[in-house]
């Protein structure tokens, strides 16, 4: 082995680029960091397009629900109104089709929304 390990990661870490480290990914077990901002308010496949622009990715379903679990940790997450308290997934909702989940930060809530509306985009990436 050589060099000095790196040290633990505790929740709440920032990388060199400023992401939030929130835990491992319930989904992959990775790392998963989060962006120091949001992309704006914008539709689903254009926070998508957003994301694959930067090397990032929207959350899972259960992603969010680990940055809702971590949102004192996250910066500048927005937790009150419509729609700025609403953010997108990068779960589709197959039945009916057109919609992707969204979890609203103030209290956790999970629904879906149609993909044409504009709520908040927060990325990650492992």
């Amino acid at each position: 082995m050589t060099g000095t390990p790196e040290p633990p990661k505790e929740i709440g870490d920032k990388d060199a680029d400023g992401w939030t480290y929130i835990g491992p990914s319930v989904d992959t077990g990775k790392p998963l960091y989060v962006a120091p901002a949001d992309e704006g308010v914008m539709q689903w496949k254009e926070a998508k397009d957003a994301a694959d622009k930067k090397g990032a990715r929207l959350p899972s379903v259960g992603e969010l629900r680990q940055i809702f679990n971590n949102k004192a940790k996250v910066p500048d997450l927005k937790t009150k109104g419509y729609p700025a308290g609403w953010y997108w997934t990068s779960s589709p909702k197959l039945i009916p089709h057109g919609y992707a989940r969204t979890r609203r930060m103030s209290d956790g809530a999970v629904t879906s929304a149609v993909l044409h509306a504009k709520l908040n985009a927060r990325l990650v990436r492992s």
